[in-house]
């Protein structure tokens, strides 16, 4: 519970926890793979209305708008796929506080971690930790400079 007097909701299988019941609800879909948002485009389907609007925009999207990064040139097509491939490709590279937690498998974000184990343990429940220590920890390494071997 936060230092606040609004009723948060807690989830039972990761640490997540907010006081909007709609957006718990969708927080909740995520792990269950409930997708009630379908693409009127091409039929894909997803958890919440907001990563359906931004697929919309990155895969229907007639307009060439990229955002190219400054660091490598790779282009998005939205301020917020260019933002992730920043943290993960130069900010983050070769960390993986993402854990299954059904094998071995580590990734860079959550959203990965979840497209394996649906992929791989097919009908188990979306289950992954985030090594929170571990991600701090290289954080501050890269801070310092440190961009050795620890993490690849």
């Amino acid at each position: 519970m936060a230092d606040d007097d609004r009723q948060y909701f807690q989830c039972d299988q990761c640490t997540y926890q907010t006081p909007n019941r709609k957006t718990f609800a969708n927080h909740m879909n995520s792990h269950n793979n409930v997708r009630n948002y379908i693409c009127d485009q091409c039929d894909a389907r997803f958890v919440t209305m907001t990563v359906l609007i931004g697929h919309q925009k990155h895969k229907h999207s007639t307009k060439d708008q990229h955002k190219v990064c400054s660091q490598c040139g790779y282009r998005a097509k939205t301020n917020s796929s260019l933002n992730l491939h920043i943290r993960v490709q130069h900010q983050l590279k070769g960390i993986k506080p993402y854990k299954c937690d059904y094998c071995d498998f580590r990734c860079a974000t959550g959203g990965n971690c979840r497209k394996h184990i649906m992929g791989k343990h097919k009908g188990s429940p979306v289950h992954y930790t985030c090594d929170k220590e571990y991600l701090e920890k290289a954080r501050n390494e890269r801070k310092a400079g440190n961009t050795n071997q620890l993490f690849e």
